[in-house]
């Protein structure tokens, strides 16, 4: 039985608190694996929180605001994960004090887990109180762990003995997995800087050149930038003592340098920002930046470049991490409760330029508001728990709910077929926020370089070697696109080239969700592409994307197939892409109508349902689902009467129930027969809905349609097609 250092009401002290966090005298074949415990209402135990030590602790924790003094305050032990210390696996619990609020004010039942999300996570973090654990006191590297124990947090700043510690394990133990090669020649990376943290300068980095690298969000506060005008004086020693550089960068330096290394990454001071040709250049080498590499410094807790690294000075949060002293062990508060949560929730997680950084780092350390973690390929420690004696085969306690974007998730995804690979970064990537939509394809250059590199080249964020079926994305929202366009040099000469609309790159950014046909299975193996793709130059040249050879001609098809004179071989020199695709194919017109359903939200709050349209030889409609359509809202809509649709567009209750329909009067063309995707029968073709402007088609939507229903379409006519 536990007995308190200092005091315990009579409900707490039957808790038998220590007894009950270790699990003591489980069964694993039990119910007892999971156990919860209705305390008692917030309001007894606010009022015996000066009487008692466990229900002053419950108390000091309850700064969530919308808790009623009539909830119940429940006490849950469940099972967290399984841990090897050389004897076997054994079982670690997880205890949690929460609120069981009124049923009539949540849908949420049970404590907060960390693979909970978005609303379902917020809720449940408001009624959460605390997660206590047991507490190991023995200092720094004083004999092996028994099973995994909390820790105290130091409050004075950062205990460089225990990251030190962190880092001499990975290194000595980790292997590959978390990038063991991490001297690289400067040959290698073109126009490499570092920040020497001794000379407190900028320099171009040294051969073998051991560094660390920051992530960190720029924020809109304005920053001290590697410019032009400024290079010489960054380039002196002492220059960022005269000129201090933001909290954030500052706070790394001080961090490198109590780590006993020297040289330090950040792409603020060791890229000329303003030098068009050498930012291209290490956009190019990002992958090889983050990934070579010796750890990574995380600033998961500042929203902008001045906010510092968090815990480099006294650590406020730290202070109020609260300890119970017992007669059989002590007992605290854990600093992250739901780590994986806080880490997607903060405005770095939530930017698109931070998931490469996150990706292709192997070590990273990270700060957040209440400590500091260590992720790498194999391994997953923190201040505030002890977990560094674990063997490899241990549940990794903190990843439950992770999306599939860190580096150790990577190292799981290498024996995937490479475009689920692709598939998968994308989709991740879609959603995060960029400060420029011009960087779109440049925040995951290093991903697309380096995790995909078993793809042999990409056009604009889609494979080249499935091209062809790769432009037909979809989104799920009224999407817009963003109109961005990409500056490269080539020659000396600056081209300013728009981002295509046939990408998904044109509507990243982080507003809409965005889908990448399924690039993988029997169907997409095996088929041939339909059309001869060409890209072209800014000059007018025109180079093959080798897809393969085409599918034999059908019904459909015309001549010619290829364009004759069209460069074939390699990029000449000073090759520049426009972002055009030039191909012959079919075409006819169309028409999107979309249908709007009452009382249906949709998928992403988008409560349309669209249809491709068009007149056939017999006089009946081809109507097709464009349920992956893309329609920019720039679109014109005419309404018109539901009853009228149903007879011009030959639509039933069987297929839709409606009775008020739009229609867009704008005339489209479609571009069919980008790929055929064989599902059981090889009637059915992907299409482009594509709108025209001074001889340039442009994407406005994906659609489908059966081949024998093309056959029969009015209008339809062979012709080149320039897809900007």
């Amino acid at each position: 039985m536990s007995r308190p250092e200092g005091k315990l009401c009579q409900k707490c002290e039957a808790l038998d608190i220590i007894s009950f966090i270790r699990g003591e005298g489980v069964n694993n074949d039990t119910s007892e694996l999971r156990r919860k415990i209705k305390l008692d209402t917030i309001r007894n135990i606010i009022d015996r929180s000066q009487a008692c030590d466990f229900c002053g602790l419950i108390t000091s924790n309850l700064k969530q605001p919308g808790y009623q003094t009539q909830d119940i305050v429940i006490v849950e032990r469940m099972f967290w994960f399984n841990y090897d210390l050389g004897h076997g696996l054994q079982k670690q619990f997880r205890t949690q004090v929460y609120r069981e609020a009124d049923e009539s004010t949540t849908e949420i039942e049970g404590p907060l887990l960390h693979l909970a999300e978005g609303k379902r996570a917020a809720e449940q973090a408001v009624r959460n109180i605390m997660e206590l654990q047991e507490i190991d006191e023995l200092p720094i590297n004083q004999g092996a762990i028994a099973r995994p124990l909390g820790r105290i947090i130091c409050r004075e700043g950062f205990n460089f003995d225990r990251i030190k510690d962190w880092l001499r394990q990975c290194e000595a133990s980790h292997g590959e997995h978390c990038g063991s090669n991490t001297r690289v020649p400067a040959s290698l990376l073109k126009s490499f800087m570092v920040i020497d943290v001794h000379l407190a300068c900028v320099i171009e980095a040294p051969d073998n050149c051991r560094y660390a690298s920051l992530s960190y969000c720029w924020g809109t506060t304005k920053t001290l930038q590697h410019r032009k005008a400024n290079s010489r004086f960054l380039l002196s020693p002492g220059s960022l003592n005269e000129t201090r550089p933001p909290q954030t960068i500052y706070d790394a330096m001080n961090f490198v340098r109590n780590m006993g290394e020297r040289y330090l990454w950040v792409d603020a001071l060791c890229i000329v920002q303003d030098d068009r040709s050498v930012v291209q250049e290490q956009i190019s080498q990002m992958g090889e930046i983050y990934s070579q590499a010796l750890f990574s410094l995380v600033a998961v807790a500042g929203e902008a470049a001045d906010s510092g690294l968090s815990g480099a000075t006294l650590r406020e949060d730290a202070c109020q991490q609260k300890v119970l002293k017992m007669t059989n062990g002590t007992v605290a508060s854990m600093m992250e409760m739901g780590s994986n949560f806080n880490l997607r929730s903060s405005t770095w997680g939530s930017r698109a330029w931070t998931m490469q950084e996150e990706v292709l780092s192997g070590r990273r350390i990270i700060f957040t508001h209440r400590q500091v973690e260590w992720r790498c390929g194999s391994g997953l420690w923190m201040e505030d728990m002890a977990l560094e004696g674990l063997l490899p085969d241990t549940d990794n306690p903190r990843r439950m709910g992770d999306k599939w974007t860190s580096h150790e998730d990577y190292w799981k995804l290498r024996d995937m077929d490479p475009y689920s690979r692709y598939q998968t970064f994308v989709h991740a990537y879609i959603r995060r926020k960029l400060s420029f939509l011009s960087d779109s394809l440049n925040a995951i250059t290093g991903i697309l370089q380096t995790v995909c590199s078993d793809i042999p080249a990409f056009a604009w964020g889609l494979p080249e070697s499935k091209l062809s079926l790769a432009l037909n994305w979809g989104v799920t929202a009224n999407a817009i696109q963003n109109e961005a366009a990409v500056t490269v040099v080539s020659d000396g000469k600056t081209h300013t080239i728009p981002i295509p609309s046939w990408t998904w790159a044109s509507y990243a950014g982080g507003q809409f969700d965005i889908y990448v046909l399924d690039l993988v299975g029997p169907e997409a193996d095996t088929t041939l592409p339909l059309v001869a793709l060409y890209k072209e130059g800014a000059q007018g040249e025109l180079l093959l994307v080798e897809e393969g050879p085409l599918a034999p001609p059908d019904a459909w098809t015309g001549t010619p197939r290829y364009i004759d004179d069209a460069t074939t071989a390699s990029k000449p020199n000073g090759y520049v892409d426009s972002g055009r695709l030039v191909f012959w194919t079919s075409t006819a017109p169309c028409e999107i109508c979309r249908f709007r359903i009452p009382g249906r939200p949709g998928h992403f709050d988008n409560p349309y349902l669209y249809r491709a349209a068009g007149r056939s030889r017999n006089g009946m409609t081809w109507v097709e689902e464009a349920s992956m359509a893309c329609i920019d809202s720039k679109v014109t809509w005419e309404r018109r009467r539901g009853e009228d649709c149903y007879e011009d567009y030959q639509l039933s209750e069987a297929n839709i129930s409606v009775f008020d329909i739009d229609y867009s009067k704008v005339d489209f063309e479609v571009s069919p027969a980008l790929q055929v995707v064989v599902c059981g029968v090889d009637w059915k073709l992907y299409t482009l809905v594509v709108y025209w402007r001074e001889g340039v088609a442009y994407r406005a939507a994906c659609s489908s349609v059966m081949k024998p229903a093309w056959l029969e379409r009015v209008g339809r006519k062979w012709e080149k097609v320039r897809l900007g």
